[in-house]
């Protein structure tokens, strides 16, 4: 069974060579797994910023294999449209499409970006620690950089070097998942993370956005989603990411669901619906979750407005797709229709300013 990766290039580009080393670890990760040169889809309008230009001279210095895709997006699920679209053209014998983002820039909880920025001035060494890290070798260069740092800070950057490595492994089996032939291979399997921060902003924005909305407009659904099993470990289940980045699925079963209206945003969610029977109240496909490790997030301030951003557009697509589902061809029930529409929009109104009055208390603290 053929596997393509598509690796979604980060908006903000690669901050640093500790960023662009993790970044090329998992683009190696997906050409050993795969076999295949995996698609990498950049926005121009980061390519024209400047925000790709080390890793457009990694491609040329390295003689990297690759499928560069180079597109004008408004939103990051639009890339990952164009990402799948093609693979579907141009690979249509493939047979499982693996969506991965490549901005896990803080993976296993811990953040190191004081640290680099005390390294601000010994920059090349980033990728020296980095390397030596997949190695375990770290001795020697901990010893050039231990002048610019505490010896806590040292214990954080191994401990977060080895989160790294512990991540790559686990993209390596969400890979491989479904890549052998077996009747029981799941038809959609979603990348599954926690974040390990009570206040962190992806857990508010689903704590407070995402589940409630979901319930208003498809309590089965939602019911349902928190039942997804964990492959290998079936007595664990229920999806905490429901809007995750980390996506691998069958390519028949994503042509089936791309002839439904996609959107630019919320795609992950958009698949979950749409992979719901609502005349018989049961999957269509077969879904579970792999659960990937911890990724942690920024939760300061200025995350509020991003927040609030995404509960409304997660909003906004729910109302749209209740309302293509539900709406009636016979003109004598348009009016029951109307009814229910009405009443689930007033409760959706009040779910959305219920979040935004808790995000802003919180994301105050």
């Amino acid at each position: 069974m053929t596997t393509r990766a598509i690796i979604i290039f980060p908006y903000a580009g690669l901050k640093n060579k500790v960023q662009s080393g993790i970044f090329w670890k998992l683009f190696d990760c997906c050409s050993k797994t795969t076999l295949n040169p995996p698609i990498v889809v950049v926005s121009m309008e980061t390519k024209q910023k400047g925000k790709a230009k080390n890793f457009y001279e990694d491609i040329a210095t390295n003689d990297r294999f690759l499928d560069l895709v180079e597109i004008w997006a408004v939103d990051t699920c639009q890339r990952w449209l164009t990402g799948w679209g093609y693979v579907l053209d141009h690979y249509p014998d493939t047979d499982r499409l693996v969506l991965l983002p490549g901005d896990t820039e803080q993976i296993g909880g811990l953040s190191i970006k004081h640290i680099l920025c005390k390294l601000e001035d010994v920059d090349t060494k980033l990728g020296e620690i980095f390397e030596l890290g997949r190695t375990g070798d770290v001795n020697i260069l901990l010893k050039k950089i231990a002048f610019y740092l505490e010896t806590e800070e040292i214990n954080q950057l191994i401990k977060f070097m080895g989160n790294v490595n512990q991540f790559i492994d686990k993209v390596q089996q969400f890979i491989e998942l479904g890549s052998y032939p077996h009747p029981d291979n799941p038809d959609i399997i979603i990348g599954d993370y926690i974040t390990g921060l009570e206040f962190s902003a992806k857990d508010l924005i689903d704590r407070y956005g995402t589940f409630p909305l979901l319930a208003n407009w498809f309590p089965g659904v939602t019911t349902h989603i928190n039942q997804i099993r964990e492959i290998d470990e079936w007595e664990k289940s229920g999806v905490k990411k429901p809007r995750s980045e980390f996506l691998n699925i069958k390519q028949k079963v994503l042509r089936e669901l791309l002839e439904y209206r996609p959107f630019a945003y919320e795609q992950t969610l958009n698949i979950l619906i749409r992979s719901w029977d609502f005349n018989s109240d049961q999957w269509k496909y077969k879904l579970a979750k792999f659960t990937l490790g911890t990724i942690q997030d920024d939760n300061s301030f200025r995350q509020y407005r991003d927040c609030i951003d995404q509960i409304e557009r997660t909003e906004r697509m729910l109302r749209v797709i209740w309302k293509q589902i539900n709406e009636p061809q016979d003109l004598e029930d348009y009016q029951k229709f109307v009814d229910n529409y009405e009443k689930l929009d007033v409760r959706s109104t009040a779910i959305r300013e219920s979040a935004t009055i808790v995000l802003r208390a919180l994301l105050q603290t």
